[in-house]
């Protein structure tokens, strides 16, 4: 023992010596508080600290849409290396080690990733923007420019073509009607029909769903068709369906032949060319319809103005680097991955490219090597030193981990352990801990690359016991934000240089402002002590303009005086002057005895049991009951190594996993943990689930329509699915009550 302490002291030692600066007092000694505050009609109105009297509005003086934007980058960063990416050559099913299929692939570049530089990029979108021009026939017809209604849908994946659409889009002043590629067929009927379409650019594989739905959408006259490799015979399969198209009025056109087309245009030759066609857009001008996937109702296209975007991208910058500061961390290299029909990737990848730096585009099917064929996953080969992510991706690495560390030796467990509190001391305290990153840490730093330096979680709240999990294993520079696709992805955000802490999505973003409103059926109010509380309301520029031919929306969450209204609860700390997530005004459910609950709040405390999935547990409750039932998405792998180790269940490995999660001591053993987590999270007693039930073989994802794009749960769905299991836990729990 005295020698694992004279470890630790010499570790410490070290550690101070290759100390880094998290600490907000080595660039502002005197800072006490992250923000500025003033009243507006009897209420309280907060501002970042930096900002106090001016919101930004764009990154740079004199730019005022998004194509004046990328020529400034292209100005500054021309032959740096702008956008990344792999080809697939191949593509097959293959059987896990549990029983299920996933898809796997084969990269044409094994070991590495392709870059293009800023002036390339830029040179694209142009050919791009011409080739739009041409197609639509509209620099030698005008009443053709009168006819055309100046939208452009995007349902594709997320990849490097996507962005540089957009761009062609924005040069040529043509709005860009963002749909998620999975979004469903429902879903994106109402896109086009609401936007009446006339042309698109999609992914080869959403051919056949478009040619089944071609009567619902006659206002499309054009699809431009990003190929794709993974499609079996994908050279007939295209060929059949330009065929097919044609025959009932619609032009496809291979992304490739768009792009020579402008490339080659004799008339329009130059950007001059095109302003002739089309006027450069102004800041008021739409650029975006993004269609938000919605976890209930139908999707809603909020609009998006050039002006919005940018504001955004302004207040992005912020989070890096002090202000009036020179740039201190090199350019980032970041891993392309969320999708880009939601607004925070966007602002991320554009964010990056801000600061002059490359943007390498993967895919979450692969960014390991379990989903390549003889080959490294996106990871290993873009090594990001930039990471955006949603919650679930971080507690799906985290959990990853915790089982790898949990198959090792006693030894290694022990280890870990110490390890991993040494640490979380360490980095609370501005110390590194080199020797027991040599010993553990680096190795699993390699997992994400080998090279990250900072995280930004966004899309929903991050658990405490994730955020230090990701500090001590992969990077102490892990920041988390608040916003939404109605304010471009921004409103309160985290910065690497104030302390950060696990619960706060920091102060105000540097380019809109906030206010508490009272929300007094669930006992919140701004007048609370010592923090004040209510429904967070924001306004700036970064506001959208509202949501696309829904007038009565819109009047219900944008005020006459500016603010949109988030529907989500907040706390200010008055204290230091940052912002939590404590709560959610939409998604309350009012029980039978006349108490008010919030599901996702519930979920994120039973979600930390080691025997629930990731984002693996759906809370149900409704105002004919008064006690709350879930459904679980079991961690097979903990299940049986707690069956086999603690438990001793006989015959644990001749188990299905459906028999497993059903043994009386597995149920009971989850339902202790369950009690554990209630007493931790502080849940009140009707806040308790009473029955749950497992699905081994379930999925949630995005494809069944059980989550958002954005992952998150989509309710109405989940309760649907499960209807009868969930009708047969409130009789089954009724039952038992009775016979006591």
């Amino acid at each position: 023992m005295k020698k694992l302490e004279s470890f630790f002291s010499i570790d410490c030692l070290l550690g101070k010596v290759w100390g880094y600066h998290t600490d907000y007092q080595h660039y502002f000694p005197s800072l006490q508080k992250y923000t500025a505050e003033r009243s507006e009609n009897g209420a309280t109105i907060y501002r970042h600290v930096f900002y106090p009297d001016k919101l930004l509005t764009t990154p740079f003086p004199n730019v005022h849409n998004l194509t004046q934007f990328m020529k400034e980058l292209v100005k500054q960063f021309g032959p740096n290396p702008c956008l990344g990416s792999r080809d697939i050559i191949k593509a097959e099913w293959k059987t896990m080690p549990n029983g299920k299929k996933v898809e796997v692939f084969e990269f044409k570049q094994a070991d590495h990733i392709v870059y293009e530089t800023y002036n390339q990029t830029w040179s694209r979108i142009n050919n791009i923007a011409k080739g739009l021009l041409e197609l639509l026939q509209l620099p030698s017809n005008p009443k053709r420019l009168q006819q055309f209604n100046n939208r452009l849908g995007v349902y594709e994946e997320t990849c490097k073509e996507w962005l540089l659409m957009a761009h062609g889009c924005f040069l040529a002043n043509i709005t860009v009607v963002t749909v998620y590629s999975n979004l469903g067929e429902e879903a994106l009927v109402q896109a086009i029909q609401e936007t009446e379409l006339e042309i698109l650019f999609v992914n080869q594989k959403a051919l056949p769903l478009l040619l089944s739905v071609r009567e619902q959408i006659p206002t499309v006259k054009y699809l431009i068709v990003r190929r794709d490799i993974t499609v079996a015979q994908s050279d007939a399969h295209y060929s059949q369906h330009r065929v097919q198209f044609g025959e009932k009025g619609v032009t496809l056109v291979e992304f490739n032949e768009l792009e020579s087309k402008g490339k080659h245009s004799q008339v329009l030759k130059t950007e001059d060319d095109i302003r002739k066609v089309k006027p450069d857009a102004k800041e008021e001008d739409l650029a975006v319809i993004m269609y938000t996937s919605g976890t209930t109702g139908a999707p809603k296209g909020v609009m998006l103005l050039h002006r919005s975007i940018l504001a955004a991208m302004a207040a992005s910058a912020t989070l890096f680097d002090p202000p009036n500061a020179q740039q201190i961390r090199p350019p980032q290299t970041n891993l392309g991955y969320l999708p880009l029909a939601h607004i925070f990737a966007i602002i991320v990848d554009h964010g990056t490219m801000l600061r002059g730096g490359k943007i390498g585009y993967g895919s979450p099917k692969t960014l390991t090597e379990k989903t390549v064929i003889n080959g490294l996953g996106d990871l290993k080969v873009i090594q990001p030193t930039f990471l955006a992510a949603v919650p679930q991706v971080l507690d799906t690495l985290k959990k990853a981990v915790q089982e790898e560390i949990s198959n090792k030796s006693s030894v290694v467990q022990f280890l870990f352990k110490e390890g991993f509190e040494s640490r979380l001391k360490a980095v609370y305290e501005g110390r590194e801990t080199p020797i027991w990153n040599l010993l553990l840490f680096n190795k699993l730093k390699d997992i994400v690359g080998g090279k990250l330096d900072i995280v930004l979680s966004g899309g929903a709240p991050l658990s405490e016991d994730t955020m230090n999990f990701v500090k001590v294993c992969f990077t102490q520079f892990i920041i988390q934000g608040y916003g939404l696709t109605e304010t471009s992805a921004v409103g309160a955000v985290q910065n690497i240089h104030f302390p950060t802490k696990t619960k706060s999505v920091g102060p105000m973003s540097a380019c809109c402002e906030i206010k508490l409103i009272d929300v007094p059926d669930m006992n919140y109010f701004t007048t609370d002590k010592p923090h004040p509380r209510g429904e967070i309301a924001i306004r700036g520029p970064n506001l959208s303009l509202g949501y696309f031919k829904k007038e009565d929306l819109t009047k219900e969450v944008y005020t006459e005086d500016g603010w949109f209204l988030t529907g989500d609860v907040g706390q200010y700390d008055s204290k230091d002057g940052t912002l939590s997530i404590i709560d959610r005004k939409k998604n309350l459910i009012k029980m039978a005895q006349g108490e008010y609950v919030a599901t996702e709040k519930i979920e994120a405390v039973y979600g930390n049991s080691k025997f629930v999935a990731p984002k693996g547990i759906f809370v149900y409750g409704d105002s004919y009951n008064n006690f709350l039932v879930a459904i679980v998405l079991p961690q097979m792998s903990v299940v049986r190594k707690h069956a086999t180790e603690v438990l001793k269940i006989k015959d644990v490995p001749s188990m299905s996993d459906t028999d497993l999660v059903n043994h009386p001591q597995v149920k009971e053993a989850m339902q202790k943990d369950f009690v554990r987590l209630e007493q931790e999270g502080h849940l009140k007693h009707f806040e308790h689930v009473k029955e749950f039930r497992c699905f081994p073989l379930d999925e949630w994802t995005p494809n069944n329509g059980m989550l958002t794009v954005a992952m998150k749960m989509k309710r109405n769905s989940l309760s649907e699915h499960y209807k009868t299991t969930i009708q047969e836990m409130y009789a089954n729990h009724v039952h038992k009550y009775k016979q006591k």
